[in-house]
């Protein structure tokens, strides 16, 4: 029996899907090909630990500190273990990236119908290359490389997309992924989805929330054990809060002074509330009403938690601001939809509280021509897409390979000091200690999250910076490293190198250099063998 040729409405289908997977794939790629740089620098090193125990095995914050990123510890040492280079990690996230694109052109087919589905997905992504997603506080949707909270804001667009179409049960794995990728998402999403399923009304709540919350909230277990380290009274542990909020993260953390930053947030939650509000709980449109009920969900967090951060920094912990970005994404599809639809439809400016007649006689004029309106869309998505694309190859770091006094370092680090040695680095240097492959003393980069823990990294990063440190600004001060100092760094931590600037190399008179290069020079921190070189 011959196969029935495909229709002309699956053909279209077919090539309106080719068409979101292209511009996903470009937005994906505009981020750049990138691996060893951000927040890799610190998140990577348990998987690089995981991967090869010889290596980083003397890491304090390795081996003796709180490791909550399983998932991602796991996956990443899988990772280097089949491409230790980072390409198959930089593609990856290319992946996912491409992958949340396509949920929302997902979102865009369910809320705005075939015809609607490619002109408000164009607007859609024409906001998206403007900004590539920020939100306050250094918060964002996805990075420039492959990190936890990536993989798990892609889960979660996907559990939205499936949210907003009403699979539930979809929606809830996807849901219980993105909670165990990342143990933040995971305070975060389950009132997040809670709210919107009881904004959709009395009838079926017991089943919806049995579809939607069993995952994520089955992903808490294995964090258990950590949360309940977490809260345990410690001696001290106001004091290691004010370490972790106002030392190590105001730029995370410090509501009051970045107010302003919010401004985007409450102008698209005024957006989102007018074009959405009639539609709430419509039966007629209920795609509709499901993203109102996401967006009110996602908006009562926000607003709970940033509140709750206002009044006291036990809950600026919750880090609730996190789903700024993911909120505005989702009012910036549901703008882009609704203008798309007043173009296509005219019926539906009756549905407005300001309905005009310009408006309905521009739509009746438009809607004849959906393709007029696909191309406008598609123009604005170009002119906005062009620039970071063109952009991308100088701001990917597997494309453009760093030859710097830093990157020489870290080869003689890997290649050619021991694979035990414990270096001494300047704290705010944060790539060292993962491409060179070497444990060290402390950096500032990577901080852990148990309060006890916290305490020892403070008091270890005072020691390294020779005082009291109460800003990164005070970090300087380890340029200042001189012979007294270092002896008593290295009795009591076992130092076996240090790493200065090379204009303060001048200051370790007695210890011997066994690499310099024109940023950098490394000393031999232990007198037993600095003696053997000067006999040699």
């Amino acid at each position: 029996m011959e196969e029935a040729p495909l229709g002309p409405k699956r053909g279209r289908e077919a090539a309106g899907v080719a068409v979101a997977l292209a511009v996903a794939f470009g937005f994906a790629l505009s981020f750049g090909l990138n691996f060893g740089t951000g927040n890799q620098t610190s998140y990577l090193l348990a998987a690089v630990h995981h991967r090869d125990p010889s290596l980083l095995g003397r890491d304090w914050f390795v081996t003796e500190t709180t490791q909550y990123h399983l998932v991602y510890t796991r996956l990443g040492a899988a990772l280097l273990t089949l491409d230790p280079s980072g390409w198959l990690m930089a593609v990856l996230n290319l992946l996912l990236v491409t992958g949340a694109g396509l949920a929302l052109y997902v979102m865009c087919r369910v809320l705005a119908g075939p015809r609607g589905a490619l002109p408000s997905f164009f607007l859609t992504m024409a906001f998206a290359f403007a900004k590539h997603w920020p939100g306050p506080l250094t918060t964002y949707v996805f990075d420039e490389a492959f990190q936890p909270s990536g993989l798990s804001s892609a889960l979660f667009i996907g559990a939205a997309a499936a949210f907003v179409a009403g699979r539930f049960g979809w929606s809830g794995v996807l849901l219980g992924l993105s909670a165990v990728c990342h143990l933040n998402m995971l305070v975060l999403v389950l009132p997040t989805f809670a709210v919107a399923q009881l904004l959709l009304g009395r009838k079926g709540s017991a089943r919806r929330l049995a579809l939607q919350l069993p995952w994520a909230a089955a992903a808490a277990l294995p964090f258990l054990p950590m949360m309940l380290r977490a809260n345990l009274p410690v001696p001290h542990a106001d004091f290691a809060r004010h370490v972790w909020i106002v030392i190590r993260f105001p730029h995370h953390f410090a509501v009051r002074e970045h107010l302003r930053q919010f401004l985007p947030f409450c102008g698209w939650l005024l957006v989102a509330a007018a074009v959405l509000y009639r539609f709430f709980r419509a039966p007629e449109e209920a795609a509709l009403g499901r993203l109102a009920a996401l967006l009110a969900g996602l908006a009562a967090v926000i607003v709970a938690g940033t509140a709750g951060a206002l009044l006291t920094d036990r809950l600026a912990a919750v880090f609730a601001w996190r789903l700024v970005a993911h909120f505005v994404v989702f009012c910036q599809l549901a703008f882009s939809v609704m203008v798309v639809r007043l173009l296509l439809e005219p019926a539906l400016w009756a549905r407005l509280p300001s309905a005009l007649g310009r408006g309905a006689r521009l739509a009746r004029a438009t809607s004849g021509y959906p393709y007029v309106v696909t191309g406008a869309c598609a123009l604005l998505l170009v002119n906005y897409a062009e620039g970071p694309l063109v952009r991308m190859p100088s701001h990917s770091s597997l494309l453009t390979q760093r030859r710097d006094a830093r990157s020489e370092l870290e080869s003689w680090m890997r290649e050619r000091s021991p694979r035990d040695a414990l270096f001494l680095i300047p704290p705010e240097e944060e790539t060292l200690r993962l491409r060179g492959e070497r444990a060290v003393v402390i950096d500032w980069k990577s901080v852990p999250s148990i309060p006890s823990q916290i305490l020892e990294w403070y008091r270890r990063i005072c020691d390294v910076a020779g005082r009291e440190v109460q800003r990164e600004a005070d970090l300087a001060n380890y340029a200042r490293l001189d012979p007294p100092r270092l002896e008593a760094l290295r009795r009591r931590y076992g130092v076996d190198f240090a790493v200065v600037e090379r204009p303060d190399a001048t200051k370790l008179t007695g210890y011997t250099p066994v690499y310099s290069n024109p940023g950098y020079v490394v000393f031999d921190a232990v007198p037993e063998r600095a003696n053997a070189h000067a006999e040699r």
